[in-house]
C-alpha cells in the first residue's frame, strides 16, 4: 500500500508538471489576450467586437485535449491551429498571436469582388474571425505528444457562436478590410 501511495503521488506530481504552464481557460489575461486578437482584426473587417463564453471555451478544450488536427463537428464555428516544437513550456502568448497570424494570412486568398468564389480551405479560418453576425469565442490550448520527432504539440482551438462560413452570406458577413493607418 505504501508503494501505491507513492505511486500515486509522482503521478500527480508528474502530471502537475506537464500540464503546468498550459494556459487555463477562466485565466482573464488568457480571455483578454484572445479578445484582443479577434476584436482587433475584427474592428479592422468592421465587424462588432466578440464577448468571451465560458461554455464555447469548455468545448474549445475538449477538441484541444483531443490532439487531433480535425474540425470537431461541434456545431459551432471553429477555428484550429498546431504547432510541433521541443518545448514542453512555451510561450503561450507568443504561440497564440502565431495561432491568429497564420489565421489572418489566410486574408490573402480571400477574393472580396467575389466572395462566394473564395475557397472555404483557403480562407475559412480569417472568415470565421471576422463573420459580422458572431458574437462569442472560447478558446483553449492543450500540449499533446510530439511527432516526427518532436517532443510536443500544442493544440489551440477557438470556438464562435453562432458559426460563421454559411454559404450565401459571405457579402454581407466578411469586410471589406478598412485601411490601415501608416
Amino acid at each position: 500500500m505504501k508503494y501505491l501511495n507513492s505511486f500515486v503521488i509522482v503521478l500527480s506530481c508528474l502530471a502537475h508538471h506537464i500540464l503546468a504552464g498550459v494556459p487555463d481557460i477562466n485565466d482573464q489575461s488568457f480571455q483578454d489576450l484572445n479578445l484582443s486578437q479577434n476584436n482587433n482584426i475584427r474592428t479592422q473587417a468592421q465587424a462588432q467586437p466578440v464577448n468571451w463564453n465560458g461554455q464555447l471555451a469548455l468545448v474549445a478544450k475538449q477538441v484541444a485535449d483531443k490532439c487531433v488536427f480535425k474540425h470537431s463537428g461541434s456545431g459551432y464555428g471553429e477555428n484550429l491551429f498546431m504547432i510541433s516544437n521541443s518545448e514542453s513550456d512555451p510561450d503561450y502568448g507568443s504561440l497564440t498571436s502565431s495561432a491568429y497570424n497564420a489565421w489572418i494570412s489566410e486574408m490573402s486568398n480571400y477574393d472580396f469582388n467575389n466572395p462566394e468564389g473564395s475557397s472555404l480551405q483557403q480562407t475559412g479560418h480569417f472568415t470565421q474571425l471576422v463573420w459580422k453576425a458572431t458574437t462569442d469565442i472560447g478558446c483553449a490550448w492543450a500540449r499533446c505528444a510530439g511527432t516526427g520527432g518532436l517532443a510536443y504539440n500544442h493544440m489551440f482551438v477557438c470556438e464562435y457562436s453562432p458559426a460563421g462560413n454559411v454559404a450565401g452570406e459571405y457579402s454581407q458577413n466578411v469586410g471589406p478590410m478598412l485601411k490601415s493607418r501608416s
